[in-house]
């Protein structure tokens, strides 16, 4: 957390863009409220979720009681970018199996083809959200299960809290690269996949 501080703060320096970079850390996200983030009267506040709620999935309450404090900070948009694996929840192991199989099978081919073996960042793509997300999809049940794959549809429910959905099409150009990469429009959300699988959207919102 750190390192990404220091880096927006070199980016923003850059810009010649004042700019403070502060943590908050709580240990159960039930105890996050908005009263820890020291925001000025005149600050432009921005959301940016990115694979983060699919650990929340299994424990509504707390998903749900980050969404009711993103919405007391009234951003002014709020973007997620989240797996798309709703097909990774089928009661039949076999069918959840074979489908999460695809899936990551589509990820590592496309680190082959897009990073090299080495690069620290492939390293900790690998290490840290695939090798996690195959273990709880694979080896976990119930109460046990740290991680859920969901799909966009299941996203829509931020509704309820007061967000809508807006368009998310100029958002294509970040991964606009040619080759086996999919862009599919899903409503007004972007789905990124590879060679035909699904691998994630990228969805923006903002508050009624």
């Amino acid at each position: 957390m750190n390192e990404t501080g220091r880096q927006l703060a070199s980016f923003a320096e850059s810009l010649k863009l004042p700019f403070t970079f502060k943590m908050v850390i709580v240990y159960d996200m039930n105890d996050l409220h908005e009263d820890l983030f020291e925001i000025e009267a005149d600050e432009v506040v921005g959301v940016y979720a990115s694979l983060i709620l699919r650990t929340m999935i299994i424990k509504p309450n707390r998903l749900e009681n980050l969404l009711r404090v993103i919405r007391r900070l009234k951003p002014c948009t709020m973007t997620v970018t989240e797996v798309e694996g709703d097909q990774h929840n089928s009661s039949s192991f076999i069918n959840s199996f074979i489908k999460s199989l695809f899936f990551y099978s589509a990820w590592f081919d496309c680190l082959n083809d897009c990073m090299d073996r080495n690069d620290p960042n492939r390293m900790s793509l690998e290490g840290k959200f695939l090798s996690r997300g195959i273990r709880s999809i694979v080896a976990t049940e119930g109460d046990e299960r740290m991680i859920m794959h969901v799909g966009i549809n299941l996203w829509r429910s931020f509704g309820r809290f007061g967000f809508v959905e807006i368009q998310a099409r100029l958002a294509a150009k970040k991964f606009a690269c040619g080759g086996p990469v999919n862009l599919d429009m899903n409503e007004k959300s972007l789905i990124v996949g590879w060679k035909g699988t699904p691998l994630f959207s990228f969805s923006a919102w903002k508050l009624r």
